[in-house]
């Protein structure tokens, strides 16, 4: 159970990364008018990441949820559930 309360528009999405499926729990903040117009992404918060029923978040490095908000922006290996 993550540390934190998770928000109720938080949304899942199963991911594969690095060849490992796993279950995303994340909101997104998009940009501002001007952070678009420069080309700047929104924001990813991630709350819980799953294997099965374990969330490895807390154990997670910090590249390795880089990895996880660079596959849940490029969209190709994600399943998201709105």
């Amino acid at each position: 159970m993550s540390a934190f309360k998770i928000p109720s528009d938080a949304r899942q999405s199963d991911c594969v990364v690095a060849g490992v499926d796993m279950q995303v729990t994340f909101t997104y903040e998009t940009p501002s008018g001007i952070d678009m117009v420069y080309g700047f992404t929104g924001v990813y918060e991630i709350y819980a990441v799953k294997l099965g029923d374990v969330d490895i978040l807390p154990v997670l490095s910090d590249d390795a949820i880089g990895d996880i908000e660079d596959e849940l922006e490029d969209g190709r290996n994600c399943n998201f559930d709105y």
